[in-house]
C-alpha cells in the first residue's frame, strides 16, 4: 500500500510540474470567451441591461419578458489563438495552428404574459496552446526536459435552461442551471501525457429594469466544480515513474469561477443607446 501511495504522489508531483506553465498563462489571461452571441460580439458583451436585443437573453435570461414572441438566435464564431511569450531566451509563439469554432445559441419560448423559457447553449470557457521544446529554459534542462509543458487544451460546453417572470411592467427576474461538460481536457509536456474529462452543475440568476429609456441589469452565475477523470502516460524514462508507455488513471477538479455582472443602459434616441457593464 505504501508503495503505491508513493507512486501516487509522484504522479501528482509530475502532473503539477507538467501544468505549471499553463497554470501561470490561465492566471494571467484567463479562461473565460465572455461572447455568448453575436449581437454580444459587436457591441463588447455590454447586453445585461439590453430590453431590446434577443442576443441578450445568453446574458441575462431575465430580458425574455420584455419580447412579445418566441425567438431563436444562433450563430458561429471563428477564434484564432494567437499566444506569445517572453524570457531570458527570447521572444517565443505559440505554435497554435488550428481554428477553433465557437457556437452560439438560445432558445426562447414564450408561455403567456408573464413566463418565458429559455435554452442556451455555448462554450463560456476554452484554453489552448502549444510550446516548442526550448521556449521555457528553466525546463529544457536535461534533468527537467521531461516536464517542458507542449500542448494543452481546454474545451468546455454549457446547456443553461432557464425560466423568466415578469414581475410588473417593468421588472422581470429568472433563475436557471448551467450544466458544464469539459469534453477535452489535454496538460502534456515533452515527457507525459495528461487527458481527460468531466461535469459539473452550476446555477444563474437574472434580474432586468426596464423604465423607457433607463434599464439596469444584474446576473449572477455560481461556481462549480468538474470532477475531471482521465489517463497519465509518461513518454518517457522518469526517475521513479512508471515505465513508458503505461497508462495510469488520474483525477483531478477544475474550479469554474462565479462571476456577477451588472449593467445600466440609456437610450438617447431610437437609433443611439449606450450601455455599460461591470463583471
Amino acid at each position: 500500500m505504501q508503495a503505491r501511495k508513493s507512486r501516487s504522489n509522484l504522479v501528482a508531483w509530475y502532473c503539477l510540474c507538467a501544468t505549471a506553465g499553463l497554470s501561470l498563462n490561465a492566471q494571467a489571461s484567463g479562461f473565460r470567451i465572455p461572447e455568448a452571441s453575436i449581437s454580444g460580439l459587436a457591441l463588447s458583451n455590454a447586453m445585461v441591461a439590453n430590453p431590446k436585443d434577443i442576443g441578450a437573453f445568453a446574458y441575462n435570461p431575465a430580458a425574455m419578458s420584455f419580447h412579445d414572441s418566441s425567438s431563436i438566435n444562433m450563430g458561429m464564431m471563428l477564434l484564432r489563438p494567437d499566444m506569445k511569450v517572453r524570457n531570458d531566451s527570447g521572444s517565443h509563439d505559440g505554435d497554435i495552428r488550428e481554428n477553433v469554432f465557437i457556437p452560439t445559441f438560445y432558445g426562447a419560448f414564450r408561455l403567456n404574459d408573464a413566463w418565458s423559457l429559455g435554452l442556451g447553449v455555448g462554450a463560456p470557457y476554452g484554453l489552448e496552446s502549444n510550446w516548442d521544446f526550448g521556449t521555457f529554459p528553466v525546463l529544457s534542462q536535461p534533468t527537467t526536459a521531461a516536464l517542458h509543458p507542449t500542448k494543452s487544451k481546454l474545451e468546455l460546453v454549457a446547456f443553461s435552461p432557464s425560466v423568466a417572470y415578469r414581475i410588473n411592467a417593468n421588472a422581470s427576474v429568472s433563475a436557471g442551471i448551467d450544466y458544464y461538460w469539459a469534453t477535452g481536457l489535454k496538460f502534456n509536456s515533452y515527457g507525459i501525457d495528461v487527458q481527460g474529462d468531466g461535469s459539473d452543475w452550476g446555477w444563474n440568476l437574472g434580474f432586468l429594469y426596464d423604465l423607457d429609456r433607463l434599464s439596469l441589469g444584474l446576473t449572477y452565475r455560481s461556481k462549480s466544480n468538474l470532477d475531471i477523470e482521465g489517463k497519465f502516460q509518461p513518454r518517457v524514462s522518469l526517475p521513479g515513474g512508471p515505465p513508458p508507455g503505461t497508462v495510469i488513471p488520474a483525477k483531478a477538479n477544475l474550479d469554474v469561477p462565479w462571476y456577477v455582472q451588472a449593467g445600466v443602459r440609456y437610450e438617447f434616441t431610437e437609433a443611439l443607446a449606450v450601455e455599460f457593464d461591470y463583471t
